[in-house]
């Protein structure tokens, strides 16, 4: 059970405790007649006060609760875009714009690249898609899952080669990145 709700059954219990008790006293005497109205009046006041009390702890308790700051999550997809030439190789950087991790790359081959076009991306000195070499294929925008951690400034780098002797291929590749930031 979460302190919360410990915490809220207490109050209640101490507020209806007080009420029992003090009604309780009116009802189990020796004598079975009826308590006098000024009886009835002083155990309500009993449990007008005790409430009273409960609920100025309660607020104390809630000022000493900490503040909490807003997490918002920040989401940005960095584009890695070229035109290459036949038989041209490229490396294109950016920098992580704050901590996070890289939650996806998406990759497009337009039609014709017939795996002539080789892509891998990595950041900082390791390579993570593909783990090793690179990847090729033909008419495809494929979306690979990740969980690579990065730190704002790191380098994020893909390097795209292109082995077709006659034909250029504009090739596109998105690095996501997920991260939070307290407000």
């Amino acid at each position: 059970m979460a302190e919360k709700d410990k915490a809220g059954i207490a109050v209640a219990a101490g507020i209806g405790g007080a009420a029992l008790g003090a009604l309780g006293t009116l009802t189990l005497r020796k004598e079975a007649k009826a308590p006098t109205d000024e009886e009835v009046k002083q155990a309500l006041v009993t449990i007008y006060n005790h409430q009273v009390t409960t609920l100025e702890e309660i607020k104390t308790a809630i000022a000493r609760i900490p503040v909490v700051e807003e997490v918002i999550m920040r989401i940005e997809q960095i584009p890695f875009i070229y035109n290459l030439a036949p038989l041209q190789g490229v490396r294109l950087e950016e920098v992580a714009p704050f901590d996070g991790y890289i939650k996806q790359v998406t990759i497009h081959w337009p039609d014709g690249c017939n795996a002539l076009v080789g892509v891998k991306v990595g950041h900082g000195t390791p390579q993570f898609c593909p783990r090793d070499g690179y990847l090729a294929l033909n008419d495809a925008t494929p979306t690979y899952p990740f969980n690579v951690k990065v730190k704002e400034g790191d380098t994020i780098w893909v390097e795209m080669r292109n082995t077709d002797g006659v034909n250029p291929h504009n090739i596109t590749v998105t690095v996501s990145i997920e991260g939070v930031a307290l407000s």
